[in-house]
Protein backbone atom coordinates (compact mmCIF):
# COMPACT_ATOMS: atom_id res chain seq x y z
CA UNK A 1 0.00 0.00 0.00
CA UNK A 2 0.98 3.59 0.00
CA UNK A 3 2.21 5.60 0.84
CA UNK A 4 5.38 3.56 1.26
CA UNK A 5 7.80 3.80 3.91
CA UNK A 6 11.73 4.46 3.28
CA UNK A 7 13.30 1.83 0.82
CA UNK A 8 10.03 0.39 -0.36
CA UNK A 9 9.58 -1.18 -2.62
CA UNK A 10 13.13 -2.48 -3.69
CA UNK A 11 13.48 -6.01 -3.16
CA UNK A 12 16.76 -8.20 -3.28
CA UNK A 13 20.24 -6.79 -3.69
CA UNK A 14 24.03 -7.14 -2.59
CA UNK A 15 25.77 -4.92 -0.26
CA UNK A 16 28.70 -4.72 2.18
CA UNK A 17 27.72 -5.13 5.96
CA UNK A 18 28.63 -2.07 8.03
CA UNK A 19 27.44 -2.85 11.32
CA UNK A 20 26.35 -5.89 13.33
CA UNK A 21 24.09 -6.11 16.14
CA UNK A 22 25.56 -7.60 19.32
CA UNK A 23 23.77 -11.47 18.81
CA UNK A 24 25.25 -11.48 15.39
CA UNK A 25 27.66 -14.36 14.52
CA UNK A 26 28.99 -15.69 11.20
CA UNK A 27 28.77 -12.72 9.86
CA UNK A 28 31.27 -9.22 10.48
CA UNK A 29 31.75 -5.64 9.23
CA UNK A 30 33.51 -5.66 5.51
CA UNK A 31 31.32 -9.10 4.59
CA UNK A 32 30.46 -8.61 1.18
CA UNK A 33 27.24 -10.44 0.83
CA UNK A 34 23.73 -10.85 -1.13
CA UNK A 35 20.13 -10.49 0.45
CA UNK A 36 16.64 -11.55 -0.04
CA UNK A 37 13.52 -9.55 -0.06
CA UNK A 38 12.71 -10.80 3.67
CA UNK A 39 13.26 -8.06 6.04
CA UNK A 40 13.95 -7.78 9.89
CA UNK A 41 11.02 -9.56 11.64
CA UNK A 42 9.76 -7.26 14.14
CA UNK A 43 10.85 -3.80 12.69
CA UNK A 44 8.93 -1.44 10.92
CA UNK A 45 7.54 -2.26 6.85
CA UNK A 46 10.58 0.15 6.03
CA UNK A 47 13.51 -2.16 6.58
CA UNK A 48 11.87 -4.89 3.94
CA UNK A 49 12.96 -2.46 1.97
CA UNK A 50 16.04 -2.49 -0.39
CA UNK A 51 15.61 0.94 -2.58
CA UNK A 52 18.24 2.59 -0.08
CA UNK A 53 21.53 3.77 0.78
CA UNK A 54 21.24 1.73 4.24
CA UNK A 55 19.33 -1.63 5.61
CA UNK A 56 18.34 -3.35 8.20
CA UNK A 57 18.57 -7.60 7.72
CA UNK A 58 17.95 -10.82 10.01
CA UNK A 59 21.06 -12.65 9.49
CA UNK A 60 19.09 -15.72 8.26
CA UNK A 61 18.40 -13.96 4.83
CA UNK A 62 21.36 -12.91 3.83
CA UNK A 63 24.56 -14.95 2.48
CA UNK A 64 28.65 -14.07 2.03
CA UNK A 65 29.51 -13.67 -2.15
CA UNK A 66 33.33 -13.93 -3.31
CA UNK A 67 35.63 -11.27 -4.49
CA UNK A 68 34.93 -12.65 -7.90
CA UNK A 69 31.08 -11.75 -7.98
CA UNK A 70 29.99 -8.09 -8.46
CA UNK A 71 27.35 -5.79 -7.05
CA UNK A 72 25.41 -5.89 -9.74
CA UNK A 73 25.70 -10.12 -10.28
CA UNK A 74 25.04 -11.22 -7.09
CA UNK A 75 21.82 -8.38 -6.67
CA UNK A 76 19.26 -10.60 -8.67
CA UNK A 77 20.30 -13.78 -5.92
CA UNK A 78 16.83 -14.08 -4.66
CA UNK A 79 15.37 -14.74 -8.46
CA UNK A 80 18.04 -17.38 -8.75
CA UNK A 81 16.63 -19.29 -5.79
CA UNK A 82 12.95 -18.68 -6.67
CA UNK A 83 14.19 -20.47 -10.24
CA UNK A 84 16.20 -23.23 -7.88
CA UNK A 85 12.90 -23.84 -6.03
CA UNK A 86 11.20 -24.32 -9.64
CA UNK A 87 13.81 -26.73 -11.02
CA UNK A 88 13.46 -28.61 -7.82
CA UNK A 89 10.02 -28.83 -8.48
CA UNK A 90 10.23 -30.41 -11.32
CA UNK A 91 11.16 -33.97 -12.28
CA UNK A 92 14.71 -34.80 -13.42
CA UNK A 93 15.50 -32.70 -16.76
CA UNK A 94 18.40 -34.98 -17.42
CA UNK A 95 17.92 -35.99 -21.23
CA UNK A 96 15.03 -33.77 -21.15
CA UNK A 97 14.04 -31.70 -23.90
CA UNK A 98 13.40 -28.45 -21.59
CA UNK A 99 11.42 -24.79 -23.33
CA UNK A 100 11.36 -22.08 -21.13
CA UNK A 101 8.50 -19.62 -21.68
CA UNK A 102 9.22 -16.03 -21.59
CA UNK A 103 12.41 -14.74 -21.65
CA UNK A 104 12.54 -11.94 -19.53
CA UNK A 105 15.02 -11.87 -16.46
CA UNK A 106 13.63 -15.20 -15.20
CA UNK A 107 13.32 -16.52 -18.65
CA UNK A 108 17.06 -16.02 -19.34
CA UNK A 109 18.19 -17.39 -15.99
CA UNK A 110 16.26 -20.51 -16.35
CA UNK A 111 18.05 -21.26 -19.86
CA UNK A 112 20.89 -21.37 -17.98
CA UNK A 113 19.33 -23.67 -14.98
CA UNK A 114 17.91 -26.48 -17.69
CA UNK A 115 21.24 -26.60 -19.14
CA UNK A 116 22.92 -26.93 -16.21
CA UNK A 117 20.25 -29.54 -14.88
CA UNK A 118 21.52 -31.96 -17.76
CA UNK A 119 18.66 -31.11 -20.55
CA UNK A 120 19.68 -32.39 -24.06
CA UNK A 121 17.63 -29.70 -25.96
CA UNK A 122 16.60 -26.55 -24.77
CA UNK A 123 14.32 -24.43 -26.49
CA UNK A 124 13.13 -20.61 -25.44
CA UNK A 125 9.54 -18.96 -26.28
CA UNK A 126 8.78 -14.99 -26.31
CA UNK A 127 7.18 -12.46 -28.28
CA UNK A 128 9.54 -9.71 -28.13
CA UNK A 129 12.73 -10.68 -30.95
CA UNK A 130 14.92 -8.81 -29.00
CA UNK A 131 14.12 -11.39 -26.21
CA UNK A 132 14.76 -14.34 -28.50
CA UNK A 133 17.92 -12.90 -29.48
CA UNK A 134 19.25 -13.01 -25.92
CA UNK A 135 17.64 -16.21 -25.55
CA UNK A 136 19.79 -17.62 -28.00
CA UNK A 137 22.82 -15.98 -26.54
CA UNK A 138 21.83 -17.60 -23.31
CA UNK A 139 21.76 -21.10 -24.12
CA UNK A 140 19.10 -21.82 -26.05
CA UNK A 141 19.01 -24.05 -28.70
CA UNK A 142 16.04 -23.11 -30.60
CA UNK A 143 14.14 -20.52 -30.45
CA UNK A 144 10.41 -19.67 -31.17
CA UNK A 145 7.45 -17.14 -31.76
CA UNK A 146 4.35 -17.59 -29.95
CA UNK A 147 2.58 -15.11 -32.85
CA UNK A 148 4.45 -16.96 -35.80
CA UNK A 149 3.61 -19.91 -37.71
CA UNK A 150 6.80 -21.87 -36.78
CA UNK A 151 5.03 -22.30 -33.79
CA UNK A 152 2.60 -25.00 -35.02
CA UNK A 153 5.65 -27.04 -35.18
CA UNK A 154 6.13 -26.73 -32.18
CA UNK A 155 2.84 -27.71 -31.10
CA UNK A 156 2.96 -30.99 -33.17
CA UNK A 157 6.45 -32.27 -32.00
CA UNK A 158 5.83 -31.06 -28.27
CA UNK A 159 8.63 -30.99 -25.74
CA UNK A 160 9.10 -32.93 -22.30
CA UNK A 161 8.47 -30.18 -19.76
CA UNK A 162 7.77 -26.71 -19.99
CA UNK A 163 9.09 -24.03 -16.93
CA UNK A 164 6.38 -20.90 -17.55
CA UNK A 165 8.40 -17.87 -16.24
CA UNK A 166 5.66 -15.89 -18.68
CA UNK A 167 3.02 -14.71 -16.30
CA UNK A 168 0.76 -14.31 -18.79
CA UNK A 169 -2.22 -16.69 -19.20
CA UNK A 170 -1.98 -17.45 -22.69
CA UNK A 171 1.43 -18.31 -22.54
CA UNK A 172 0.40 -20.82 -20.02
CA UNK A 173 -2.43 -22.21 -22.07
CA UNK A 174 0.15 -22.59 -24.90
CA UNK A 175 2.60 -23.96 -22.18
CA UNK A 176 -0.27 -27.35 -21.50
CA UNK A 177 -0.53 -27.63 -25.62
CA UNK A 178 3.16 -27.93 -25.91
CA UNK A 179 4.57 -30.20 -22.89
CA UNK A 180 4.46 -34.06 -23.42
CA UNK A 181 5.15 -34.48 -19.53
CA UNK A 182 5.07 -31.40 -17.42
CA UNK A 183 4.53 -28.09 -16.92
CA UNK A 184 5.86 -26.26 -13.90
CA UNK A 185 4.33 -22.78 -13.21
CA UNK A 186 6.92 -20.01 -12.28
CA UNK A 187 5.36 -17.01 -13.31
CA UNK A 188 2.33 -15.32 -11.66
CA UNK A 189 -0.81 -14.03 -13.10
CA UNK A 190 -4.28 -12.72 -11.69
CA UNK A 191 -5.56 -13.35 -15.06
CA UNK A 192 -8.16 -16.03 -15.48
CA UNK A 193 -6.85 -19.12 -17.17
CA UNK A 194 -8.89 -21.43 -19.55
CA UNK A 195 -8.24 -25.16 -19.43
CA UNK A 196 -9.11 -27.45 -21.38
CA UNK A 197 -8.98 -30.42 -19.97
CA UNK A 198 -9.22 -32.93 -22.28
CA UNK A 199 -5.73 -31.70 -23.58
CA UNK A 200 -4.29 -32.89 -20.17
CA UNK A 201 -6.43 -35.99 -20.21
CA UNK A 202 -4.74 -37.38 -22.85
CA UNK A 203 -1.39 -36.53 -22.22
CA UNK A 204 -1.51 -37.40 -18.05
CA UNK A 205 -0.08 -33.56 -17.88
CA UNK A 206 1.53 -33.18 -14.48
CA UNK A 207 1.33 -29.21 -13.53
CA UNK A 208 2.83 -27.95 -10.93
CA UNK A 209 3.22 -24.44 -9.24
CA UNK A 210 6.15 -22.98 -7.50
CA UNK A 211 5.66 -20.58 -4.81
CA UNK A 212 9.16 -17.84 -4.52
CA UNK A 213 11.84 -19.75 -2.16
CA UNK A 214 9.78 -22.45 -2.02
CA UNK A 215 9.13 -24.54 1.94
CA UNK A 216 12.79 -24.43 2.59
CA UNK A 217 13.58 -20.63 1.80
CA UNK A 218 16.88 -20.25 3.50
CA UNK A 219 18.58 -23.57 1.99
CA UNK A 220 17.44 -22.71 -1.64
CA UNK A 221 18.82 -19.31 -0.96
CA UNK A 222 22.24 -20.56 0.06
CA UNK A 223 21.85 -23.01 -3.18
CA UNK A 224 21.41 -20.11 -5.44
CA UNK A 225 24.33 -18.17 -3.80
CA UNK A 226 26.57 -21.16 -4.22
CA UNK A 227 25.57 -21.00 -8.31
CA UNK A 228 26.30 -17.66 -8.55
CA UNK A 229 29.45 -18.03 -6.40
CA UNK A 230 31.02 -20.62 -8.69
CA UNK A 231 29.94 -19.16 -11.88
CA UNK A 232 27.98 -21.86 -12.72
CA UNK A 233 25.22 -19.68 -13.60
CA UNK A 234 25.82 -15.60 -14.45
CA UNK A 235 23.44 -12.88 -14.19
CA UNK A 236 25.10 -10.60 -16.76
CA UNK A 237 22.32 -11.54 -18.88
CA UNK A 238 20.02 -9.91 -17.79
CA UNK A 239 21.74 -6.76 -16.19
CA UNK A 240 21.29 -3.89 -19.08
CA UNK A 241 22.28 -0.76 -16.81
CA UNK A 242 23.59 0.37 -13.26
CA UNK A 243 22.08 3.71 -12.42
CA UNK A 244 23.08 5.55 -8.93
CA UNK A 245 20.25 5.79 -6.08
CA UNK A 246 19.82 9.84 -6.91
CA UNK A 247 18.59 8.88 -10.28
CA UNK A 248 15.79 6.70 -8.57
CA UNK A 249 12.59 8.07 -10.44
CA UNK A 250 14.58 7.28 -14.46
CA UNK A 251 15.37 4.17 -13.42
CA UNK A 252 11.84 3.52 -12.53
CA UNK A 253 10.71 5.34 -15.19
CA UNK A 254 12.83 3.01 -18.10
Amino acid sequence: GYPCGIGVPGHEGAGVIIETGEKVTGFKPGDRVAMTGFGSGGLPQYFGGLHAQYVVRDPHWIEKIGEQLSYDEAAPAELVGCLVNAFNRAYSLFGKIVAVSGLGCAGILALQLARLSGAIQVVGIDIIEERLQLGKDSGADEVYNPKTSNFERLKKEKVDIVIDCSGNALSIQNSFLIAKDEVVLFGYTDEDIIVDQSIWFHSELTIKNAAVLGKNPKSTFETAVKLLNLKKITTKPIITKTMPLSSYVDALDM
